[in-house]
């Protein structure tokens, strides 16, 4: 976790273009980090997003949320989710991406508040199934304690 959640090792990870410039981490552990990276072809990437992260038993699981695209390239989202499997851990990260075009610059407010109210569905989602399994894992854990 000393790594995936440190924007320290964020150029190396996502191969970025500068260091993540980092917010001084509030006193819950939330931080937030503007990202810049240059794309060729379709555009430069620049953008701030909140971090959090927390425990949920034996798995963590980080958002990353958008406070600011400094193009009005996209709305996006992140969660990465990292969960004990055998001896080691598993990684996943989602990430909700949706570009906002031309097209959908001409009704900006409408076009953004539609897609953040669907990405927090999403997010809830997702959240909710990870914590569905989690739940079943450790019911399954407790009744083959309680069997053997």
């Amino acid at each position: 976790m000393g790594i995936i959640d440190n924007p320290i090792f964020f150029q190396a990870l996502y191969g970025l273009d500068k260091p993540a410039n980092i917010s001084p981490p509030n006193s819950d552990g939330t931080y937030q980090a503007r990202i810049f990276k240059l794309v060729p072809g379709i555009e430069t990437q620049d953008f701030t997003l909140n971090y959090q992260g927390h425990w949920e038993g034996e798995s963590w699981i980080g958002s990353a949320k958008l406070v600011k695209d400094e193009r009005g390239f996209a709305l996006r989202n992140n969660i990465k989710i990292v969960e004990p499997q055998g001896e080691g851990s598993i990684y996943r990260e989602v990430a909700l991406f949706f570009p906002l075009r031309w097209w959908m610059r001409l009704f900006h407010g409408t076009v953004q508040s539609v897609t953040e109210k669907e990405m927090a569905k999403l997010n809830k989602s997702i959240r909710c199934a990870s914590e569905k399994v989690q739940k079943d894992l450790l019911s399954l854990a407790i009744s083959f304690s309680v069997t053997d």
